[in-house]
């Protein structure tokens, strides 16, 4: 009776993080526009009751909510600072 010893690679790479594996999915974006950077924050319960309910509304995900949110807020915020310097 064979026994398998993991890391015996008589079979294939054991690694599932190995170089010889083929990548499924999408192709990586360009630096420039891929989202890396992570934030965290913590919010009320009814905060958080109010980004469930649009992203329900919105049929779309809660990490999607809150970008859009984040980035209608920076949009806002650069137009605000642009007014002032005028």
């Amino acid at each position: 009776m064979e026994h398998h010893i993991s890391g015996d690679t008589r079979f294939g790479s054991t690694n599932p993080h190995s170089d010889d594996r083929r990548r499924n999915g999408r192709p990586p974006l360009p630096r420039e526009i891929a989202r890396s950077k992570r934030v965290v924050t913590f919010v009320t319960e009814g905060d958080k009751i109010k980004l469930d309910e649009l992203a329900i509304k919105q049929s779309t995900s809660l990490s999607a909510v809150i970008y859009d949110l984040i980035s209608a807020g920076l949009k806002d915020q650069s137009i605000t600072e642009l007014d002032e310097e005028k």
